[in-house]
């Protein structure tokens, strides 16, 4: 994926944003839960970890109106236990991401060659968004800000180097390593994948808001970090 620590994957986003995963219930709304129950999936407690009201699958205390205000549920956990990660259907949670994933490359990719890079793909983010960062890394290096193997690294490098976006010089400390350096091609590139990733990243804004954007941001990275 080009954005490698980003999250922000557009069709989770959108598809987010039309489940109208921002639920907001008034004071009523709660007195009305606390006689007939809530409303949507009964999340088990296991899955939660929260303390919940008088010990039942009801909304935890922390979302009391009477405690803190109107209470703002988003519906991301609703999604993900009724998504039965045990089940293999296209609603299992590692389909959406892949498709997710799927269908934001394909916005990058279809973005950069409209503005003339027809040869980037989007899995070279893999390799330049580190070099941009930090210029003439070993390829090690890389692999490690990646979080991609050696072998799937030194392939990625290879396709790179094949598309003029970067070029491998031996290491003058380690004559065994290699450093991979940024082309003026690659440089000519990094305001146009700037550009692209702003274009997208105000889409899911657009279409989840702040709050929403920054928990699928921290949910993803969760993900990564599995």
């Amino acid at each position: 994926m080009f954005v490698i620590l980003c999250a922000p994957i557009a069709r989770v986003a959108l598809w987010i944003a039309d489940a109208e995963l921002t639920h907001r219930r008034t004071a009523q709304g709660w007195a009305a839960d606390r006689a007939h129950g809530p409303v949507g999936p009964r999340i088990p407690r296991k899955w939660v970890g929260t303390e919940w009201v008088d010990g039942t699958t009801r909304a935890p205390r922390a979302l009391d109106p009477e405690r803190h205000g109107e209470p703002d549920f988003s519906l991301i956990s609703y999604i993900l236990v009724a998504s039965r990660a045990d089940r293999s259907d296209t609603n299992n949670l590692g389909f959406l991401l892949a498709k997710a994933s799927q269908h934001w490359n394909q916005l990058l990719a279809e973005r950069f060659a409209a503005r003339g890079f027809a040869e980037v793909r989007p899995s070279y983010g893999s390799v330049l968004l580190p070099l941009f960062e930090q210029d003439g890394l070993r390829m090690g290096e890389i692999g490690q800000r990646a979080r991609l193997s050696k072998q799937t690294m030194t392939t990625l490098v290879r396709l790179c180097e094949r598309d003029g976006l970067v070029a491998r010089e031996r290491d003058p400390d380690d004559s065994r390593a290699f450093r991979v350096h940024l082309t003026e091609r690659a440089r000519e590139f990094r305001p146009v994948a700037d550009e692209v990733l702003r274009e997208l990243d105000t889409r899911v804004l657009a279409a989840l808001g702040q709050r929403q954007r920054q928990a699928l941001a921290r949910a993803l990275k969760g993900v990564m970090g599995l």
